[in-house]
């Protein structure tokens, strides 16, 4: 016996695999004795017949050859157009679906054990206090969770990355595409602050420690070092309407505040020389608004995400979008929890649909791709593979009466073989 690989190249690499017996060599070339079949095997082991040549002959013969699909390679660098290519392969050619993850944490009261994603987030205290470390509870009797050994090895593998990624765009021009006009107008913001600071430098009168500074750039009331540099509680209004009104230290916004700009959107929470940094909350015209922690004036860590449509995501962020464990509900109650990748929706996770449809599995840039299982609303189980968001490959459907049927799915589409 030896497996064949065929690779359908367009755009993807789609991969199939094909084990070829002496039942079926000798099908193909029924003309042929048992001794010449096993040393037409040998001959195809050892690299010595093209594929291809193999295939013909079954084509001429009418001999079907049921290949059995694997999955597609999105990240293929191979170029050009539409094409089919044939490999010999071995075991390991075979898509084999990794065995499920031990628990990620347990319930310290109940018998609850689970996948991150399944447990859900304390964001109060008792008394409704919001807490700046929002907790994992358990699902069904909201206790406190511990994590596993696995779930400790899992936190260290999240933070060793999160340092890496860190390190390595470190040297990234904060100016990027993905700045929006709020971080616009914040760049702004600190043009302003180095123009009243040269303009103060060559004030040579000193002012009390409390006090009136006024500029081109707008108005400040509130306190004053000794230099004369904006120190402790004051606030400052701009010429279009924005103002600040704060802590300051070394003439820069440094503490607790509330900035709110001529648009009308308003940011009240923690700054760090003048970007914001810790706990905050950012509300927009839109009705929009998001409460969490920030770094170097981005989301990151925890937080909430509240649209005006009723959309609500809960979890990780990395500079501004949904990165690690999270949950997104939308308008109508449908929700998706479990990993995000920079935005998207990538690794093991759980989509519920408000018609009652379930999906759980693995995703990849949005879409179910690998090991997975769909409940649908009348209780059927499928438990397969897909790609690209299509069934793909072998699977198993069982009906709400126990029932079970196996079937082949290519790209979405029911094979009859």
């Amino acid at each position: 016996m030896v497996i064949l690989v065929k690779h359908e190249w367009h755009q993807v690499d789609s991969q199939f695999v094909y084990e070829l017996d002496l039942d079926k060599l000798g099908e193909i070339y029924p003309e042929m004795k048992k001794k010449e079949l096993k040393a037409l095997m040998k001959q195809i082991e050892d690299g010595e017949i093209e594929i291809d040549e193999i295939l013909t002959e079954a084509s001429n013969n009418d001999v079907e050859i049921e290949w059995d699909g694997q999955y597609d390679d999105w990240w293929t660098v191979r170029k050009g157009g539409y094409d089919i290519t044939y490999e010999l392969g071995d075991e390991d050619s075979w898509h084999r679906t990794p065995e499920p993850d031990p628990p990620y944490l347990h319930c310290s009261k109940c018998k609850f054990k689970g996948a991150k994603h399944e447990a859900d987030w304390k964001w109060e205290d008792k008394d409704g206090n919001h807490l700046d470390d929002p907790k994992l509870i358990c699902p069904y009797c909201e206790s406190d969770t511990v994590l596993t050994e696995f779930g400790k090895q899992k936190e260290a593998e999240q933070a060793e990355w999160s340092r890496q990624y860190d390190e390595d765009n470190s040297e990234e021009d904060s100016d990027s595409e993905r700045n929006s006009d709020l971080e616009k107008q914040l760049e702004e913001l600190k043009a302003e602050f180095e123009k009243l600071i040269a303009s103060e430098d060559e004030d040579e009168d000193e002012d009390d420690d409390e006090g009136e500074s006024e500029s081109e750039v707008g108005v400040y009331e509130g306190e004053l070092n000794a230099h004369g540099y904006r120190e402790g509680y004051g606030k400052c209004t701009w010429p279009d309407g924005g103002y600040y009104e704060g802590n300051w230290s070394g003439n820069l916004i440094n503490g607790k505040g509330k900035y709110v700009w001529s648009s009308g959107i308003y940011y009240e929470g923690n700054w760090v020389d003048g970007v914001k940094e810790g706990r905050g909350k950012i509300v927009w015209n839109s009705g929009d608004f998001y409460e969490g922690n920030w770094s170097e004036d981005h989301h990151n860590g925890l937080g909430k995400y509240v649209a005006a449509d009723g959309s609500i995501y809960e979890g990780h962020w990395l500079n501004g979008v949904k990165h690690g464990q999270g949950k997104f509900i939308w308008p109508d109650g449908g929700y998706y929890a479990g990993n995000w990748v920079e935005g998207k929706i990538q690794g093991l996770g759980k989509m519920v649909w408000a018609a009652g449809q379930i999906y759980e599995g693995q995703w990849e840039q949005g879409l179910q791709h690998g090991k997975g299982k769909l409940i649908s609303p009348d209780g059927d189980l499928f438990e397969g593979t897909w790609a690209k968001g299509k069934k793909h490959g072998k699977g198993v459907t069982t009906d709400k009466n126990g029932k079970q049927t196996q079937e082949t799915w290519v790209k979405g589409e029911l094979s009859n073989s």
